[in-house]
C-alpha cells in the first residue's frame, strides 16, 4: 500500500475507529509483554513536527507514545525473538507529512535500507495488514469525521522531508497500558 492510497482510503471512511472496551484484554490475554522491532526516533524536528500534527487534531486524538517516538520495523508478537545482529544500527530516515488511517494519525515516513532490515528478521512477523513505515503522532479516542480531520491536515500534507537517523532496537511494549509505551527488552 502506498501513502496516496492509504490517504484515499481515510478520506473515503465514513468515521474514524475509536479503542473497543475490552478488546485490549481480549487481544494479550494476560500476557505482558509483546515484542516489536523499531527505528528509534530522537530529532527535535521531527518531535516538532509530531507535536504540532498532534495538536491539529488534540479535541479527537491523544498522542501516541508520548516520550518514545519510533518506526516500528516488524512486529514480533508474544514471543521475545532471538536479538539482531543489527541492533543498534543507525538507519538512516526521511520523515515527511502527514498522513491517516482510521485508528491514527501520522507523519509518512521513507527509509531505502527498510526492505533489507525487514528481510533479515528470521521470525514469521505478526501482522493484520499492509506494511507502510510510519511515525505515529495521534490515536483517535473520539468520534470524527474523515474529510474533517483530512481538511484540517491539509498543511501538514507536503511538508518538506526532514533526514535524520535513528537507531534499531529491540522494543517491548507493556500490554497493559494503553499509551504504546516503549521498553528496551
Amino acid at each position: 500500500m502506498s501513502f496516496r492510497r492509504a490517504w484515499t482510503r481515510f478520506n473515503r471512511a465514513p468515521r474514524v475507529l475509536l479503542p473497543t472496551p475490552g478488546h485490549r484484554e481480549a487481544w494479550h490475554q494476560g500476557r505482558l509483554w509483546y515484542y516489536v522491532t523499531v527505528i528509534e526516533v530522537d530529532d527535535v524536528a521531527v518531535n516538532a513536527r509530531r507535536d504540532a500534527l498532534s495538536e491539529a487534531v488534540a479535541d479527537v486524538c491523544v498522542p501516541f507514545s508520548h516520550g518514545s517516538p519510533h518506526v516500528t520495523v516488524f512486529v514480533h508478537g508474544f514471543e521475545r525473538p532471538v536479538l539482531s545482529t543489527r541492533e543498534n544500527a543507525h538507519v538512516e530516515l526521511a520523515v515527511g507529512g502527514a498522513g491517516a488511517f482510521q485508528t491514527c494519525v501520522f507523519l509518512e515516513v521513507r527509509c531505502p535500507e527498510l526492505r533489507n532490515v525487514r528481510a533479515a528478521m528470521t521470525s514469521a512477523e505478526e501482522r493484520w495488514t499492509h506494511y507502510l513505515p510510519h511515525l505515529t503522532a495521534s490515536r483517535f479516542v473520539r468520534p470524527a469525521v474523515p474529510s474533517e480531520i483530512a481538511r484540517r491536515l491539509r498543511s501538514f500534507r507536503n511538508l518538506p522531508p526532514l533526514v535524520t537517523s535513528g537507531r534499531l532496537r529491540l522494543m517491548a511494549v507493556d500490554t497493559h497500558r494503553d499509551d504504546g509505551l516503549l521498553t528496551p527488552a
